[in-house]
């Protein structure tokens, strides 16, 4: 792992509650910047072992804060409150998880979050000339 709950803490600063154990976030996170890693190798992009540490923060940090939203927005005699974070946004739906997409230069953090993963799908018949099929000669084929 490239970071530590130290690095984790001192980015969150007041958004941790101080007691909760960070290990899993930055499990997670790992996870998600070994992927961003080899993507960005594969797209002629490396990202360098500190961007790589900064990254993993962010999304340390993002993890945490989706499980324990901080409060954007309170009210004393109503009791209401209103938190960070809109859910379904992905990296987007924190502030963190917003840094980690901008740090990442190569865009291999946002093609995981939005599953932007080049695919090959054939929708098509078999062809009725080729190495599966006999060439019935000129004029044969399909008009």
């Amino acid at each position: 792992m490239r970071t530590d709950s130290e690095k984790v803490t001192g980015t969150l600063v007041r958004d941790y509650d101080g007691k909760t154990d960070l290990t899993p976030f930055i499990r997670r996170a790992n996870l998600i910047v070994n992927r961003v890693a080899n993507l960005a190798i594969q797209r002629s992009m490396p990202l360098v072992p500190d961007e790589l540490t900064d990254l993993e923060t962010l999304l340390a940090c993002h993890f945490y804060q989706a499980s324990d939203p901080a409060l954007q927005q309170k009210s004393t005699d109503n009791a209401s409150g209103q938190f960070l974070g809109q859910t379904g946004k992905g990296f987007e739906s924190t502030r963190y998880g917003l840094d980690a997409l901008r740090l990442d230069w190569s865009g291999s953090l946002e093609a995981i979050d939005k599953r932007k993963v080049a695919k090959a799908f054939w929708g098509g018949t078999k062809p009725a000339f080729g190495p599966t099929a006999p060439d019935p000669g000129p004029g044969a084929g399909p008009v």
